[in-house]
């Protein structure tokens, strides 16, 4: 079970005729592990006017 990555809590589900264990894992971990902003190719949002009315939003 430690080789398939479980360790103190599973998922345990049926799919069919098959029972299913897979460790449990935060949704979305690991995203950012590799970001490096220096490499972002995303600069055409640096101009946006986002703030412009913002004072009006709803939240």
């Amino acid at each position: 079970m430690r080789q398939c990555g479980i360790r103190d809590e599973i998922d345990l589900r049926l799919e069919g005729h098959r029972i299913v264990i897979e460790p449990i894992t935060e949704p979305r971990a690991g995203w950012f592990d590799h970001y490096d902003i220096d490499q972002d190719d995303a600069p055409e949002w640096s101009d946006a006017p986002w703030a412009e009315d913002a004072e009006e939003w709803e939240w």
